[in-house]
């Protein structure tokens, strides 16, 4: 049995410090500056949905956000994620190829666009993509896991581990990457280290690392 990965997930991208102006019907456009903060602000309104799985409402916030400033890079990138949650893989992937052209120097951005490219089954295309990611931003933590994982699934296991090595060096509270080390380790058959990693990203809230240490039960002493 070969052990699965999972992404880190999608990085939704936060600002601080805005707050939402609302135009009233009949008056005439607001300064290009008020309605930049009111994108500023849905967005930041959409953010905590996705963490609580609301996707739907989530991305009604960020096409506020659009509608607000259409050129937004922060609300196209993170209106991928909503998508990706429900599903919409390809409209998520041109989400995130519109923040790109916004903002090419986005690391979220690129390393979104792996995680659906990964999804939609394009992992060489993934992996190029969490590449581009690191290159803006070598101190990604979820670029890190994501690339990692993303070799794993084309079989590149002893790599995938040091890319995991380091996102947990970079943020040691991902439990995602402990999980995803654990999965690297036992596809590499180290036991003993991959049960470590699994009861660390337990105790982190990954819900997968309970199955995998019940897999290791006839592995491990």
């Amino acid at each position: 049995m070969k052990g699965r990965c999972g992404f880190s997930g999608l990085w939704v991208v936060c600002l601080a410090g805005v707050v939402a102006v609302l135009g009233c019907k009949g008056q005439p456009p607001a300064p290009v500056e008020v309605r930049t903060a009111e994108s500023d602000a849905w967005t930041n309104r959409g953010v905590p949905l996705v963490g609580e799985g609301r996707y739907a409402q989530a991305l009604e916030c960020f096409d506020r956000a659009i509608e607000a400033n259409p050129n937004s890079a922060l609300a196209w990138t993170n209106r991928g994620a909503a998508l990706g949650g429900l599903g919409r893989n390809e409209e998520a992937l041109a989400s995130y190829d519109r923040a790109i052209q916004i903002d090419p120097v986005s690391a979220s951005a690129w390393t979104n666009k792996g995680v659906v490219l990964h999804v939609l089954g394009r992992d060489g295309d993934a992996l190029a993509c969490h590449e581009q990611a690191l290159e803006i931003d070598p101190e990604h933590p979820y670029a890190w896991d994501n690339k990692g994982v993303a070799l794993a699934v084309l079989g590149r296991d002893e790599e995938a581990l040091k890319c995991h090595e380091h996102a947990i060096q970079l943020r040691p509270r991902n439990a995602s990457a402990s999980y995803n080390k654990g999965v690297a380790l036992y596809n590499l058959k180290r036991y003993d280290e991959a049960k470590i990693a699994f009861e660390n990203a337990e105790r982190l809230g990954d819900a997968r690392a309970s199955d995998m240490l019940t897999v290791l039960g006839d592995k491990t002493p």
